[in-house]
């Protein structure tokens, strides 16, 4: 081979070595590239894994730390700290619903944790509800426990209501979008389960069937009931009247001729009004009159406002104070109260109640008087309008199915629309039907949310007026009602079907057995407590975990 041939060769050779070592080096580039690609996600992995296995491994030792303690427990029946949670925010949750239009003014603020306001002196909104709870769950294992001594147990219709219960639940928080297992800790608290709920569940259906046997267990004849109330007449007797009180009006360095003028004057035109007052009409004028009198009257509407503050400015010159016509009005409708309650503690209840020697009562409507309140320095004219009377009217009884609204129940209730064509819907099956009244007790079983008359089949026996909403009232109440009559009627709660049984007893007779009732079990209850121990640990509590409102 020729020089010439030969260095070309080993030229080649060179190229094939470079080309060969800049492949070596591209491989290895490659190599470490990738290598470092499955070394970052391998470390990511590692690291995401780390952190679902501490979080995992964090709420197994919550909640395993709050299921093994046991707030509250008796010989038979224990409630651990799940359950005690399901409880506390059980009842915070219906507080909030309760109370929902003042929240602010019972001074709870839903934003900020409950153990940083105070309920009271030495006493935080947290405390509150754990003392509640511990009521709560006391009386429900006591009656639990007096389940067991009377062989009272859940039967199937009692285990298929709490099936729905739970199946309401996965239905709620299918609306939600979450699973049933979020659903439940964002409405009873954190770690707690399905099983909680439902071993709570079952401890309230149990403990009320046994409230239910005591409660009506005891029989009471015409004698005792009427005994109730002749004994107890502040709980049964009443009396509407109106009254308007004057008070003597002077200076703060007024001298004691000018207070003794003032309370002449006061007394004088409280007397006027008693002379005038010869019916109720007479009386309105009269107190109409007075506040004319003393006051300026002026319009309420805007372009009148200048008339209004013209008037507040002569006030300072005269010592007239200014009303608009509404304001005149509401005070004229303040002077009436109606129900006033039997008493003889006070100089007005000593003459509305009075008695002779034989025991009658003297007064009667349209009788008048002026009671003096010499310390307070005040003159009350009184006009009787109905003197001592009872609740004689007839009660009804009837019974309902709820649907509730979420405006009402956030956890449970539906959305307006929902609810309603839910009520009218379970309505017309109803009418499609036999359309008995176990036939509606049976479809209020299945369906109704409260929970306080299902397993009476939504039962209401006595209602008495002024004890349901105005619309439930209402339409029990109608002249025109008649044993059998069915119709949905919308309530700030929600849709409630109504099934109208009858009458029931007279108003003061429910009363007094109710009375009577209350105190018997109360009486039974408290020698029940004495009977079944119940072991408290107010320290356990602490680890639950309060929902959050805000």
């Amino acid at each position: 081979m020729g020089k010439g041939n030969r260095v070309r060769a080993e030229r080649a050779d060179e190229r094939k070595a470079k080309k060969l070592a800049a492949a070596k080096k591209a491989a290895r580039e490659r190599l470490y590239h990738n290598l470092s690609i499955v070394i970052a996600v391998v470390l990511v992995v590692a690291i995401l894994f780390s952190l679902a296995y501490t979080a995992f491994f964090k709420d197994m030792i919550g909640s395993k730390r709050l299921h093994d303690v046991t707030p509250s427990a008796s010989t038979n029946y224990s409630i651990n700290g799940g359950q005690m949670s399901y409880f506390f925010n059980y009842n915070l949750l219906n507080f909030v619903n309760r109370y929902s239009s003042s929240i602010s003014m019972l001074g709870l603020d839903l934003s900020k944790p409950l153990t940083e306001q105070e309920y009271a002196e030495g006493t935080s909104w947290f405390d509150y509800f754990a003392n509640a709870s511990f009521e709560s769950t006391k009386e429900l294992l006591v009656l639990c426990e007096e389940a067991n001594t009377r062989g009272i147990t859940l039967d199937e219709d009692d285990q298929a209501e709490i099936g729905h219960s739970m199946e309401e639940l996965q239905q709620a928080a299918d609306g939600e979008k979450v699973s049933l297992e979020e659903y439940i800790e964002n409405y009873y608290g954190k770690y707690v389960t399905e099983a909680d709920v439902r071993s709570c569940l079952e401890i309230q259906t149990l403990a009320n069937k046994v409230y239910t046997v005591l409660y009506d267990e005891p029989e009471y004849t015409d004698e005792q009931i009427a005994a109730e109330c002749e004994d107890n007449p502040e709980n049964y007797y009443f009396c509407d009247y109106k009254s308007l009180q004057i008070k003597a009006e002077y200076q703060d360095d007024a001298d004691e001729d000018a207070i003794a003028e003032a309370n002449e004057q006061a007394k004088a035109e409280a007397n006027a009004i008693l002379n005038a007052a010869t019916s109720e009409e007479a009386f309105d004028s009269a107190v109409e009159d007075y506040y004319r009198a003393h006051n300026e009257i002026v319009a309420d509407d805007a372009e009148d406002q200048e008339d209004a503050d013209d008037a507040e400015d002569a006030d300072d010159a005269d010592d007239t104070a200014t009303m608009t016509e509404t304001e005149l009005k509401e005070a004229l409708e303040e002077t009436l109260t109606e129900e006033s309650a039997y008493t003889t503690d006070n100089d007005f209840g000593k003459w509305a109640f009075e008695q002779d020697e034989d025991g009658n009562y003297l007064r009667k409507a349209g009788d008048t008087s002026v009671i003096t309140d010499e310390e307070e320095e005040t003159y009350t004219v009184y006009y009787l309008l109905k003197p001592m009377y009872r609740h004689d009217y007839t009660t009804k009884n009837v019974r309902h199915l709820l649907i509730t609204v979420d405006s009402y129940d956030s956890a449970h209730g539906l959305p307006d629309d929902e609810a309603k064509a839910k009520a009218d819907d379970l309505l017309d099956s109803f009418l499609a039907g036999d359309a008995t009244e176990d036939a509606f007790a049976a479809l209020v079983k299945e369906n109704t949310m409260d929970e306080g008359s299902a397993e009476e089949g939504g039962l209401y026996e006595n209602v008495r007026k002024g004890t349901m909403v105005e619309e439930f009232e209402d339409w029990i109440y109608d002249e025109a009602r008649k044993p059998g009559d069915t119709d949905v009627i919308d309530t700030d709660y929600g849709y409630h079907v109504m099934y109208f049984v009858g009458d029931g007893t007279a108003a003061w007779e429910a009363e007094a057995e109710s009375s009577l009732r209350s105190a018997d079990y109360d009486e039974t209850f408290e020698a029940l407590k004495a009977k079944y121990a119940v072991t408290e640990d107010d320290q356990m509590i602490k680890k639950i975990h309060p929902i959050s409102l805000g």
